[in-house]
């Protein structure tokens, strides 16, 4: 029932063997294929044993967005129970995570965009 299913892996052997069952799982489904998306967590980490264009061929589908590593600001975040903005605004995980907010925002639709008329619109 959702208009965009995101998939998170990382650059690993492991996770891009599940990856690719579950991809392979998700097309016995008419039209659900077209509503993934691939995000690469842990992006640019030196423990990334393939790269994401590998990743890309071995998949066939794009990566639509990057995560990149940073342990410490993620760590401290985590740690102290809290997003990643109160910890390390403006950093590249921050921004990344921003990015991959605004890709899956819905656009205006028209009933969305014309003022409300009426008694009770003031409401509402």
């Amino acid at each position: 029932m959702s208009d965009l299913i995101l998939i998170v892996l990382q650059l690993d052997l492991t996770c891009l063997r599940n990856t690719s069952r579950l991809l392979h799982l998700f097309q016995q489904y008419d039209g659900l294929h077209d509503r993934l998306r691939l995000v690469v967590n842990r992006s640019g980490s030196h423990e990334s044993e393939i790269s994401a264009k590998k990743a890309e061929e071995t998949l066939k589908m794009p990566i639509s967005w990057h995560i990149p590593n940073s342990a410490k600001s993620v760590h401290s975040a985590r740690a102290k129970g809290v997003p990643i903005d109160a910890v390390a605004p403006g950093s590249r995980v921050h921004q990344s995570i921003l990015e991959i907010a605004k890709g899956v925002k819905p656009a205006p639709s028209q009933e969305q965009a014309k003022p409300r008329r009426g008694l009770f619109a003031a409401f509402f």
